[in-house]
């Protein structure tokens, strides 16, 4: 549990301090292309649908990522848009793996509790009911995390 734990906090920290030089090494864009729609107020000017490419004022369409068509939705906080798309989903497949690793546990402690022979034994099973409570609160987690953020981004 001990290494798991450390291999974890190692690629954390590792990420958090390589992910910032690689993107400052990519070339800046004054767009983007999103990933998941944002909604950012209850106008319809303040919805960006999935796969719609939003910028700055002025932006050219060649300047964008590839896979952007058309016009380019034109908005002054554009770069809260497209951080917003990419937080949507990241959060989006991290609630598929949670979800899916709570019916994975689901089906461990049915196991658990079909061939358990003694009480000492259905202790592992309630260990895996608690892995699920706390599996199933990280992926509520995960889904309110937007709410959060644009709460705190003032939208």
């Amino acid at each position: 549990m001990n290494k798991l734990i450390f291999s974890l906090l190692l690629v954390f920290v590792l990420t958090a301090l390589i992910l910032p030089v690689a993107v400052s090494a990519a070339s800046l864009k004054n767009c983007c292309k999103l990933g998941s729609a944002v909604k950012l107020g209850p106008d319809a000017a303040d919805q960006y649908a999935k796969g719609n490419c939003v910028g700055e004022v002025g932006a050219v369409i060649a300047d964008c990522p590839a896979g952007c068509v058309g016009t380019i939705k034109e908005q002054g906080r554009w770069g809260v848009v497209c951080a917003l798309g990419v937080l949507y989903t990241v959060l989006d497949w991290f609630f598929v793996i949670l979800v899916l690793y709570v019916i994975l546990k689901v089906i461990q402690a049915a196991w658990g509790v079909i061939t358990a022979g003694t009480i000492a034994s259905l202790t592992g099973s309630k260990d895996t009911l608690l892995a699920i409570a706390v599996g199933m609160a990280l992926a509520i987690g995960a889904k309110m995390i937007p709410s959060i953020a644009e709460f705190f981004f003032g939208f």
